[in-house]
């Protein structure tokens, strides 16, 4: 009878110390962190990568990160929101530093949204909230993180501010809120071309049909899509792309459905364009052996019928560049020709000003709304044309074979010189301008940029 008592101890026991790993794994991750800070013991940051599934795969997107990424560009060396990056944050403050969590508290059980792949024999995910505090000469900082864990590790760290936040939305989805969750994901996934978290979430509520009835089932198949086909093309490195891309095979979707699939511009919607803007999403239909684009909104209603070659996302601006053969024509989301066709030779996407680049043969303007002269930009003696993609705030004319000019919103020069290569870095918040040597682009300038997807 003794044994079977101990027994029964021992198994409560148990479930008593599984049932606190996740705020245990929290309090050695911050004892590890505070520790690290008291005596620069350098074997702590090794004992929370290894806690933090690999320093790279660990995506941290808090307002602590933001707060290193502001004070110095150098912490993020390589690109990305990691816990490789974080941790360079942290080591980048000079003299003595205090770090504290406190008020460790484990949500609920399914308090995110979540699908399980049980061939991976994945432990469940389980969310646990914190209140941090950072203060040392330069900086005196206090906030509220969210740490997403599986089993014993840490798969990522969120902002749990009660604004607009991946920890707020989260709690909303544990209150069985789910529009409320749902909405809140889906803004955060448009925001940030590497939100995985929100994406993956967003992913997921669509899976399940869960908040997002508001949309109509074509748009919200689409959506989805689009998010989980974009990891195959762009990623940070992180798992939780990972796991989107999972999605697309396990719930055998349909590459062909992908708004732009089989066009030039595919591989770079997904990085430089966002489905919907001004409520409306861009479609095609075939006809006879051609596809013909419109625009149709949330609840699926066609609001643009289907009747052009090509059709853009709207821009800032609230207009969309749509093409018939080798003519443009800026449209609103009523399908108002605002900028006829033929005004100008091609256009770029507009600024949120309402400004816009365009050209008409070897010369480039800055342009109002509705498509009036403001001043010329470049005026050559080679052929020019205007970039269909935003660079931060930015807007490029190209000249000849390799001549960028980068423009601001009333037509101010931001950066000009000989380029064949050129990209958005969003995580660095910088426009990378290169030249092609082989099979590798040398940096020839990188400059600092606001960036916005």
């Amino acid at each position: 009878m003794k044994r079977i008592y101990l027994l029964a101890g021992m198994c409560l026991t148990f479930l008593s110390t599984y049932a606190q790993a996740p705020t245990t794994t929290i309090q050695k991750y911050g004892s590890y962190l505070s520790t690290w800070m008291d005596e620069d013991d350098i074997e702590m940051r090794d004992k929370i990568s290894q806690m933090c599934e690999g320093k790279k795969s660990c995506r941290v997107d808090d307002k602590l990160m933001l707060e290193f990424i502001k004070r110095s560009k150098e912490v993020l060396g390589n690109g990305d929101k990691v816990m490789d990056t974080y941790l360079n944050g942290f080591e980048s403050l000079c003299g003595k530093t205090h770090f504290q969590l406190s008020n460790i508290t484990q949500l609920d059980d399914d308090a995110a949204p979540d699908i399980k792949n049980k061939k991976d024999n994945e432990p469940p995910l389980k969310c646990v909230t914190a209140n941090l505090f950072v203060k040392n000469k330069d900086l005196n900082f206090t906030g509220s993180d969210m740490f997403m864990i599986r089993g014993n590790m840490i798969t990522g760290i969120v902002d749990n501010n009660n604004d607009l936040s991946i920890g707020k939305a989260i709690r909303l989805y544990s209150q069985h809120k789910y529009e409320e969750a749902f909405r809140m994901f889906r803004t955060l996934a448009y925001q940030d071309i590497f939100n995985y978290e929100a994406q993956y979430y967003l992913a997921v509520m669509e899976i399940r049909k869960q908040g997002c009835s508001y949309l109509s089932p074509k748009v919200r198949d689409k959506e989805c899509l689009w998010f989980c086909s974009k990891p195959f093309v762009i990623t940070d490195g992180s798992k939780k792309g990972a796991k989107l891309k999972s999605f697309y095979d396990r719930f055998s979707m349909d590459g062909s459905q992908n708004i732009y699939n089989g066009f030039g511009i595919y591989a770079n919607s997904f990085s430089l364009l966002k489905p919907f803007n001004e409520g409306l999403l861009p479609f095609k239909k075939k006809v006879g052996n051609k596809y013909v684009f419109g625009f149709m909104n949330e609840s699926g209603k066609i609001v643009i019928p289907a009747k052009y070659g090509f059709a853009y996302p709207f821009g800032r601006n609230g207009l969309a560049i749509i093409q018939n053969g080798d003519k443009v024509c800026a449209i609103d989301n009523t399908g108002k020709e605002v900028v006829p066709f033929g005004a100008y030779d091609n256009m770029g996407r507009g600024f949120k000003n309402g400004n816009n680049i365009a050209h008409i043969g070897k010369t480039a303007y800055l342009i109002n709304k509705e498509g009036a002269i403001i001043k010329t930009l470049v005026n050559s003696n080679e052929d020019v044309w205007c970039g269909n993609y935003y660079f931060g705030d930015y807007l490029v004319i190209g000249e000849g074979t390799d001549m960028k000019y980068i423009f601001d919103c009333n037509g101010n020069i931001f950066w000009k010189g000989h380029a064949n290569a050129y990209s958005i870095n969003a995580e660095k918040g910088t426009i990378v301008m290169g030249k092609n040597n082989g099979d590798k682009t040398e940096t020839i300038t990188e400059t600092e940029v606001p960036y916005n997807w």
